[in-house]
């Protein structure tokens, strides 16, 4: 189980950074469970540890949910199992609180507009359909991944109307939208925003024609290592996602993901409530400490 989750999470068979972090907990739980069994010390649980962690060096909440892990079991691997029920039931409760507050941002006769897949977003939309509000979403494929498929698939399984579209053809609907929402893989100390490639694109195009622009995320996301000036990466993927062409006059660029400031985004949606990316980092920095 933990070779496959490591292999799934390189792989991106498992995607979302909260999907990520529920599986790279999982994984961590199951190989001290094989400890536990065999007589380990919790110092053996480290070399797994790194291991998930690189497995997606850019993804902060995997890097907090074991760290959280590890600072909970306190050197003993008899409360693992507690801990890690723990840990998800925190997870799936501050779920519940985004997609509360979330939910509440939007209002009938909206066009909501969305860019890749964020569980955050789509459990956001699926709540204020089933508190009787009427609105329609427009969301793009994402290249080269396509994970704006299965934001579409997700919505449209619950009846909301969705409108799919080509990442270039978003300017055309994202203008006429009354709200941009989109997840999060970090958040820097200075409440600069982390997410999928095109992110920074659409948000500048939402502010200039006074969309307002919600980032869905959990603190989890927040990348304490930010705090003492180290540099979010931005990941670059295979050439092969996007072209598996042999000319050699042909480079592929190919960067994961955009850095959003703060002066795009109007607030962040977290378990904590509607808040200014800079309330958000007060908050959260408090939380960590």
């Amino acid at each position: 189980m933990f070779d496959q989750i490591v292999e799934d999470i390189k792989n991106l068979k498992i995607q979302s950074a909260m999907n990520i972090a529920k599986r790279g907990l999982e994984a961590l739980w199951e190989r001290s469970e094989e400890l536990k069994t065999s007589g380990f010390k919790v110092e053996s649980l480290e070399p797994a540890v790194e291991m998930l962690k690189e497995t997606r060096p850019t993804e902060p909440a995997l890097r907090n949910v074991l760290r959280l892990f590890m600072k909970k079991i306190n050197h003993d691997l008899s409360n693992n199992e507690a801990v890690y029920h723990e840990i998800m039931t925190m997870i799936e409760a501050s779920s519940k609180k985004i997609q509360e507050y979330g939910s509440n941002l939007i209002e009938d006769g909206m066009i909501v507009f969305t860019h890749c897949h964020s569980s955050y977003v789509v459990n956001t939309i699926i709540e204020a359909k089933l508190q009787g509000k009427k609105f329609e979403v427009y969301n793009t494929e994402t290249r080269p991944k396509f994970q704006g498929r299965i934001t579409a698939q997700e919505i449209a399984q619950n009846g909301i109307k969705v409108h799919h579209m080509v990442d270039s053809a978003a300017y055309h609907v994202l203008k006429k939208a009354d709200i941009f929402f989109f997840g999060a893989d970090a958040i820097n100390s200075y409440g600069n925003v982390f997410n999928k490639v095109g992110t920074k694109m659409f948000s500048e195009i939402a502010t200039k024609y006074n969309v307002k622009t919600f980032c869905m995320t959990s603190s989890l996301k927040f990348d304490t290592e930010t705090i003492f000036g180290v540099n979010e990466k931005i990941e670059e993927r295979s050439a092969h996602e996007v072209w598996d062409t042999q000319d050699p006059n042909i480079t592929i660029y190919n960067p994961a993901f955009d850095e959003v400031e703060k002066e795009f985004i109007d607030a962040i949606v977290s378990e904590h409530g509607v808040l200014s990316p800079e309330s958000f980092v007060s908050t959260v920095k408090e939380q960590y400490a």
